[in-house]
């Protein structure tokens, strides 16, 4: 990568009752700070269907996904992809309390997969599992994916069937981010 920004792919902060789904997130650069999703100080918070990559090297300092619910909490995390494709952390969830989260897809070619504060991390899904009571129904596997600039599911890939149809059904979002239709029930 030639970009050596601090970036922020997709940044909330503060936000209520907010639907943030079917977004396609994709970021690489080598500086500091870098995140596919910020989300900050939210509460009451849909985060569904959204697929975000980071492809950054600076494995200390990058996570494709990050969430700090705020004081009122019942964010909800579900169905995502999150994947960190530079050795960084998947997801970093901060305030365990105020977040439901399961049916996700965590990946990252590093030694942490999720980490819940500055010290304490997470190698796989089954430590987080076992600790946080949360994605016990997501699954840990290299996402089926074209590439970091084209991350649409590669359908000829054996593996695609891990990130097709292992979702929950939620009512209302019956649309990919294509405007392709998504069964509910």
């Amino acid at each position: 990568s030639d970009n050596q920004a601090n970036l922020y792919g997709l940044y909330q902060t503060n936000s209520t009752f907010n639907n943030t789904v079917n977004n396609v997130i994709s970021v690489n650069s080598e500086g500091t700070l870098v995140y596919g999703s910020y989300l900050t100080g939210t509460s009451n918070i849909n985060f569904y269907n959204n697929t975000v990559l980071n492809n950054s090297t600076n494995v200390a300092t990058t996570v494709a996904a990050y969430v700090n619910g705020g004081s009122v909490g019942n964010n909800s995390v579900r169905n995502n992809i999150f994947a960190h494709l530079g050795g960084g952390r998947a997801y970093y969830v901060a305030n365990l309390g105020n977040l439901y989260s399961d049916y996700n897809t965590l990946y990252s070619t590093g030694p942490v997969l999720v980490q819940s504060s500055a010290t304490v991390t997470y190698a796989n899904l089954t430590a987080w599992m076992n600790t946080a009571y949360w994605d016990l129904n997501s699954i840990s596997i290299r996402p089926a994916l074209i590439g970091p600039a084209d991350p649409r599911p590669k359908l000829d890939e054996p593996d695609v069937w891990a990130i097709h149809g292992r979702g929950t059904q939620i009512v209302g979002n019956d649309y990919y981010f294509n405007n392709s239709p998504r069964p509910t029930t």
